[in-house]
C-alpha cells in the first residue's frame, strides 16, 4: 500500500520483517525508513536499535508506523531512535508530507555538513596566513614578513635580525633554519651577551691544548659544531672586535683557525646574527667593524615592537592559553573585557612579556574565565588611564612622599585583587612575601 501511493514520488523498496530490511540495508542506503513495530522474528525497535548503531545509517531518518495512540507509546518510540511516527489508520497524504518535511531536514543536515566542511577549510587557510611556522601574526608587518621568508627559504646567505629584546628573533631565526635546507641538523645557539668575552672566541672557534691557562686539553668550537648546520649568534652587538674579525674570515672564506693554532680549518655553517642594538651607531663609535655589518647584513629582517602590531595580541594570546589549557588539562578562557585590558597595553618587554604574563594569570587565577580583574595592576592601572603623578592630592608633595603613596596605593589594590592573599599579592608584585609583610608593617596597610 505505502509503495502504492508514493512510487509516483519516490523509488521504494520493501521489506517483510526487521530482519530482511537489515539484508536489504546491506546493499542499499535510503533517504528515509519507515518501519511498523510489530513484526515477526525483529520487532521495530530492536530494528530501530540496530540502524541506530550503525555509523553509516544512523542519520536516515526513521518513521515509526504504530497502532497504539497512547503518550507512552510515541515517547518509547522516540527514545528509541525514531525520527517521527504515524498511528494507523493514517491519512496517505499527512504521511507524504512528513516525509517530505523529514527529507528536508535531512537535505539541511547534509548543506550544513558540506557548509562546516568548507568553514573548517577556510580556517585552515586563515591559520595558515597567520601562522607561519611557529611564527603567529596577521597584522601587515607579519604578513610582509611571511613573504620575506618564503622567499629567502631557499638561500644561504647570512642574515641579520633586528628588534627589541622579547619580540622572538630566536624563533624567527629557529624558522629560518628549519624551512632551509640544512634543517635536518641541528640548530646551535650562541648568546654572545653572556659569555665572558674573553672566553667568546675559544666558545666559536675552539682551542688547543696549552692554548692559555686551563686549557688542558683540545676543545671542538660552537662552529666545527655547527658544520652543515644553522648557528643562531645572538646579541652580535657585544661580540669583541677582535673576535669580528675572526667571525668575518668565516664568512668570507668558510675557514677558522682554534685558539692557539696555526691550522685552518674548513666550515660550512649558516651564520644568523641577531641584535637589538643599533649597529650602525656600535661602527660609529668604533664598536662594530664594518665590513663584518655588511657581511652578516645581506639579509635583514626586523620584527616589530608588539605595541606596533597590536591586532596581532588576540591571536598570541588564544595560542597561549590553548598550550597551557593543553598541558594542564584545563579549559580556562580570557573574557573579552580581560582581552581589552591585553590589547591596550603597551607591553615594554613584547611577546616574551606577554607570554610570561598570560602564564602567570594562568597559574594564579581560580576561576575558568580569566577576567581583567585577575591581570596584574601594571596593565590595568595602564589601560584603565590611572595617572596618579597627575593628580591634585601629589601637589606640594616631596618626591620620597610621592613614591610611598604610590607604593601603598599599589600595596593595598594588590591585597585587595587578591582577596587578602598575601602570598598572590607578592607574586603579583613580583617581590618576596618577606618585603611584602614588612611594606605592610610599614605602612600599617589593614
Amino acid at each position: 500500500m505505502l509503495r502504492g501511493f508514493s512510487k509516483k514520488e519516490y523509488d521504494v523498496i520493501t521489506a517483510e520483517n526487521g530482519l530482511k530490511g537489515l539484508l536489504k540495508l546491506k546493499r542499499y542506503v535510503p533517504d528515509m525508513i519507515i518501519a511498523d513495530i510489530i513484526m515477526p522474528r525483529m520487532d521495530g525497535y530492536q530494528f530501530c536499535k540496530t540502524v541506530k548503531a550503525n555509523p553509516s545509517l544512523r542519520r536516515i531518518p526513521l518513521i515509526f508506523l504504530t497502532a497504539k495512540a497512547d503518550s507512552a507509546c510515541k515517547i518509547a518510540s522516540l527514545e528509541e531512535g525514531a525520527d517521527d511516527y504515524i498511528v494507523k489508520p493514517f491519512n496517505g497524504q499527512e504521511l507524504l508530507a512528513r516525509i517530505k518535511a523529514l527529507l528536508r531536514i535531512q537535505e539541511l543536515v547534509r548543506e550544513t555538513a558540506v557548509k562546516g566542511k568548507e568553514i573548517a577549510h577556510l580556517k585552515e587557510i586563515i591559520q595558515t596566513t597567520y601562522h607561519y611556522h611557529a611564527i603567529i601574526g596577521k597584522s601587515k608587518s607579519m604578513q610582509e614578513l611571511y613573504k620575506l621568508l618564503e622567499n629567502m627559504k631557499d638561500t644561504e646567505s647570512p642574515v641579520l635580525i633586528t628588534g627589541e629584546t622579547g619580540t622572538g628573533k630566536e624563533l624567527l631565526a629557529h624558522t629560518i633554519h628549519c624551512t632551509s635546507k640544512r634543517h635536518s641538523y641541528p640548530f646551535i645557539v650562541l648568546d654572545c651577551s653572556v659569555l665572558n668575552k674573553n672566553l667568546l672566541e675559544s666558545e666559536l672557534f675552539g682551542h688547543v691544548k696549552g692554548a692559555f691557562t686551563g686549557a688542558l686539553t683540545d676543545k671542538r668550537g660552537i662552529f666545527e659544531l655547527a658544520e652543515g648546520s644553522t648557528l643562531f649568534l645572538d646579541e652580535i652587538g657585544e661580540m669583541r672586535l677582535d673576535t669580528q674579525v675572526k667571525l668575518l674570515r668565516v664568512l668570507e672564506e668558510g675557514t677558522f683557525r682554534p685558539v692557539g693554532s696555526t691550522e685552518e680549518r674548513k666550515v660550512s655553517v649558516r651564520i644568523i646574527a641577531a641584535t637589538n642594538r643599533d649597529l650602525k651607531k656600535l661602527i660609529a663609535q668604533g664598536k662594530f667593524r664594518k665590513d663584518l655589518y655588511y657581511r652578516i647584513n645581506v639579509l635583514t629582517l626586523n620584527l616589530p615592537a608588539l605595541r606596533e602590531r597590536k591586532e596581532d595580541i588576540p591571536l598570541l594570546v588564544e595560542h597561549f592559553i590553548k598550550k597551557l589549557n593543553g598541558k594542564n588539562g584545563s579549559t580556562r578562557s580570557l573574557s573579552g573585557e580581560g582581552l581589552d585590558c591585553l590589547i591596550k597595553y603597551n607591553y615594554p618587554g613584547n611577546v616574551r612579556e606577554l607570554k610570561n604574563l598570560i602564564e602567570r594569570v594562568f597559574m594564579l587565577c581560580d576561576n575558568d574565565v580569566i577576567s581583567s580583574k585577575d591581570l596584574p595592576m601594571e596593565v590595568t592601572r595602564e589601560t584603565e588611564g590611572h595617572h596618579m603623578l597627575s593628580s591634585d592630592n601629589w601637589h606640594g608633595c616631596t618626591l620620597g612622599t610621592i613614591i610611598k603613596r604610590t607604593e601603598m596605593k599599589v600595596i593595598t589594590e594588590a591585597l585587595k585583587h587578591v582577596k587578602g592573599n598575601k602570598l598572590k599579592a607578592a607574586q603579583l608584585l613580583n617581590i618576596s612575601r618577606s618585603t611584602l609583610y614588612t611594606k605592610i608593617e610599614e605602612y600599617n596597610i589593614t
